[in-house]
């Protein structure tokens, strides 16, 4: 709160409120000249010292017991007098006088001459200074800021000692002196050495440290050695005290020690107030989860593990692949009487793992057939096997682009005995022992294009085996299929079909 004094502009003073009693009210506002307001205040500086009360006396002689008190408080009947003052309001300016300094000849005038100049130069910089006596040491002080409490503590101390030396001190902790850009065996010869001092020591960036002392009041439990107190304000114990330019941002000023030591203190807060209460029985079946959790991390992590080295197997496998040439290939495989088809198939298998782009890839003609049997046999299990690229099958519009390139027809097939033949040659005499049988079956009549021979589809036609029907007109509406069955062996071969128009006629 600040004073409502018109020429008081002080700050960082305890201020009292208005009286409530009328009179004294009255007596108030003779003193300052104007009429105070219910929410008005005054600060400290316009009372007696007498008229402030600052401590708790309680008992008598040894019994006696003084106690500060965190706010002051006015006696009863006081009343604000003292308004002719001034006061410095900028504690930080270093406007210095201008201060001729004799040389000094021997060592103890030395000595005296410049710890009474340091005395003076303290007050010009407005620090606290203990009068230097013979014998003392010379202390230059310098408060910080108040807290919340109302509480000043000790900031900046210089102390020079008999013998010149200087000792610095921020937050009741010694610093080195080459922190402030000075040699450790530094020791003043002239009063401009002690003001340069002052100078750097004034200006140096101190670290604010963590956080209050009442805002965690239970970390050094928990992290031990790690922090320390200054004062009312937590530090990191390795704390730099005073900052370089690369050491602090505009937002704080924190050393990154005690940054490192506000991260820690965080992250366990930020734990706390996550971790839910649970009953005992809870308590088991999350240890139970937590067990379960982490044996299926170590398997999702062993999984991993495997399956990278698997990959890199098969890397190094097609690389050697791709080192093998065709005629070392055919070599392995003639040794190892390995049949036909599964000569193929490790034929294609190598030549795929040569390939780098998966498309537009020739095939052989012997495997294009064996593609178009499983395509035909089993169409499920083809595309199986092709979208899991477990072997090198082609397309299935390229199968369907060799089919579609096979001519079909009625009557009988001149190619079709040569494969029949090649195909009993391999059988014994008992497996050639067949029957050839005739199935007429009912068709229903439809009349079709073909866009490939640009013919019709669905009429009657014989083949090339009856010349006087081949250009007939009529819808065919009866199959005639003639096929051999063999008697030893499970294989029955359709050989030719025939469509006609009405039932066949037999002629015996």
């Amino acid at each position: 709160m600040t004073c409502c004094v018109p020429s008081c502009k002080t700050k960082n003073k305890s201020t009292f409120s208005v009286p409530k009693d009328k009179t004294l009210l009255y007596l108030w506002e003779q003193s300052i000249g104007f009429q105070l307001k219910p929410i008005s205040r005054i600060c400290e500086l316009h009372f007696e010292t007498d008229d402030i009360i600052k401590t708790w006396e309680s008992g008598q002689g040894i019994s006696k017991y003084i106690i500060c008190r965190k706010r002051s408080k006015l006696r009863p009947g006081a009343i604000p007098k003292n308004f002719n003052f001034t006061e410095s309001v900028d504690s930080t300016s270093l406007d210095l006088q201008n201060c001729n300094i004799d040389e000094l000849s021997g060592p103890s005038p030395k000595k005296m001459k410049i710890s009474e100049d340091a005395y003076s130069v303290a007050q010009d910089h407005c620090y606290t200074a203990k009068s230097p006596t013979n014998t003392a040491p010379t202390e230059i002080n310098k408060l910080g800021e108040f807290k919340e409490d109302l509480f000043r503590s000790l900031e900046k101390q210089l102390v020079l000692t008999e013998d010149l030396n200087i000792f610095i001190q921020v937050n009741g902790k010694e610093v080195a002196k080459t922190k402030l850009g000075l040699s450790q065996n530094y020791i003043p010869e002239c009063m401009d050495d002690i003001e340069n001092v002052l100078k750097l020591l004034d200006s140096a960036i101190l670290c604010q440290g963590v956080e209050s002392i009442k805002t965690y009041d239970d970390i050094q439990s928990t992290l031990g050695p790690k922090c320390e107190k200054l004062f009312d304000q937590w530090h990191h114990s390795s704390c730099t005290q005073i900052l370089t330019n690369g050491q602090f941002s505009r937002s704080s000023n924190i050393c990154l020690w005690c940054r490192r030591l506000l991260y820690i203190i965080k992250n366990k807060e930020s734990r706390k107030s996550k971790r839910p209460y649970f009953s005992p029985n809870k308590k088991k079946t999350i240890k139970q989860l937590k067990k379960v959790k982490y044996v299926i991390k170590q398997k999702y992590s062993r999984a991993s593990l495997k399956i990278a080295r698997l990959q890199r197997d098969l890397i190094e496998i097609q690389n050697k692949m791709k080192d093998i040439s065709d005629s070392s290939l055919n070599n392995m495989l003639n040794a190892s009487n390995i049949p036909e088809c599964q000569t193929k198939l490790v034929q294609e298998i190598f030549n795929a793992a040569k390939m780098k782009n998966p498309k537009n890839r020739k095939y052989s003609e012997n495997w294009m057939l064996l593609c178009l049997l499983f395509q035909i046999r089993s169409p499920s299990g083809y595309k199986f096997l092709r979208e899991q690229n477990i072997l090198r099958l082609p397309c299935v519009n390229s199968i369907r682009k060799h089919l579609l390139a096979v001519k079909i027809g009625c009557g009988f097939d001149p190619n079709l005995f040569k494969l029949l033949q090649k195909k009993f040659s391999a059988k014994t005499e008992n497996q050639k022992i067949g029957i050839l049988l005739l199935d007429e079956m009912f068709l229903r009549e439809s009349l079709g294009v073909n866009s490939r021979t640009l013919t019709y589809s669905g009429l009657e036609d014989y083949g090339d085996e009856i010349k006087s029907n081949k250009n007939s007109n009529l819808k065919a509406n009866h199959g005639l299929v003639f096929m051999w069955q063999s008697l030893a062996d499970n294989v029955v071969q359709p050989i030719a079909v025939f469509a006609s128009h009405g039932p066949v006629k037999v002629k015996c």
